[in-house]
Formats: structure tokens, sequence, C-alpha cells
């Protein structure tokens, strides 16, 4: 949750993700984490994050 909340100098934008929507959370312009959730309406059933600085590199 640390990485959703407000921070100075980070930012969370809305981008397309293995073709859907998911979260990327920006640190200083360096991506610190990748959201991606499994959702069953009405419910989310899976979160999916993605904060391994080797994985993240591509999105740089």
């Amino acid at each position: 949750m640390t990485l959703l909340a407000p921070q100075p100098r980070s930012t969370l934008n809305t981008r397309s993700v293995n073709g859907r929507t998911g979260l990327v959370s920006h640190y200083e312009r360096e991506i610190a984490a990748v959201l991606t959730l499994d959702v069953a309406a009405p419910y989310v059933v899976q979160v999916w994050v993605t904060s391994n600085p080797d994985k993240l590199r591509s999105w740089t």
C-alpha cells in the first residue's frame, strides 16, 4: 500500500500492462512498481505487483 500512498516525488499512472489496464508507480522518474488486478466482478481476486528492478528495467 505504500506504493499507492501519495508521497513527495512520486506519481501513479494507468498504462497498458500485458494488454490489460495496470498501475505504474514512479518515484523520482524511475519506475518503482507495476500493479495489475484480477477481477471477478465485483471482487478483486488477485493483486499482481512487480517491484524487481531487473524486471522493471525494460519499462524505463
